[in-house]
C-alpha cells in the first residue's frame, strides 16, 4: 500500500470515526480522529476510554508517527487504506496504475486493489457513513465507521 500526497485527496475534512480491528477472532475498537487538507493528514487513535494509542502526521513526503500506549496497530497502514477509500479515484489510477503490476476495480459499492493477479485490499462502500476494509495480505478487516464529518 502507498500514501497518497495530501494535496490530490479529498475535500479537507475533519473526521472523527469508530474503527473496528478485527484480526484471528480478536477484535479492538478504537476512536480515530483524521485531519485532511492540502498540507497534511493527521491521524490521532484512541482506545474508547480517550487514552491515546497512536498518532501520525504525513505531509506527502515525511511520514511520522507514535506509539503512545506500546498498543501493536499497523496504523501507517490502516491510514494507506483509508485513503484508497477516500481519495478520488483519478488519483487512484495514476498512483497504482503507473506499473503494470497493480490493477484496481472499481463499482458503486466497492474498490479493490490487486497486485500480480493476487487481492490486496477490499474497499466496501456500506452506506453514507460505513465502509468496511479487507486487507487479504495482513488477513484482518477494519469496520469503519464516520461519526461526525465537518468540511474544513
Amino acid at each position: 500500500m502507498q500514501l497518497l500526497a495530501p494535496q490530490y485527496g479529498p475535500v479537507p475534512a475533519l473526521y472523527q470515526q469508530k474503527l473496528n480491528f478485527i484480526a484471528t477472532g480478536v477484535e479492538r475498537q478504537v476512536l480515530v480522529a483524521l485531519k485532511i487538507d492540502t498540507s497534511g493528514i493527521k491521524l490521532r487513535a484512541l482506545l474508547p476510554t480517550g487514552q491515546s494509542l497512536y498518532s501520525i502526521e504525513y505531509d506527502g513526503q515525511t511520514l511520522s508517527k507514535q506509539n503512545l500506549a506500546n498498543v501493536e496497530l499497523p496504523a501507517d497502514e490502516i491510514l494507506a487504506m483509508l485513503q484508497f477509500a477516500l481519495w478520488p479515484s483519478s488519483i487512484l489510477d495514476e498512483t497504482y496504475n503507473a506499473s503494470e503490476h497493480w490493477l484496481i476495480e472499481e463499482t458503486e459499492k466497492y474498490r479493490l486493489l490487486s497486485y500480480n493477479g493476487k487481492r490486496k485490499l477490499r474497499v466496501d462502500f456500506v452506506s453514507q457513513n460505513t465502509i468496511h476494509l479487507t486487507n487479504y495480505s495482513h488477513q484482518y478487516e477494519v469496520n469503519v465507521e464516520t461519526l461526525e464529518y465537518k468540511k474544513l
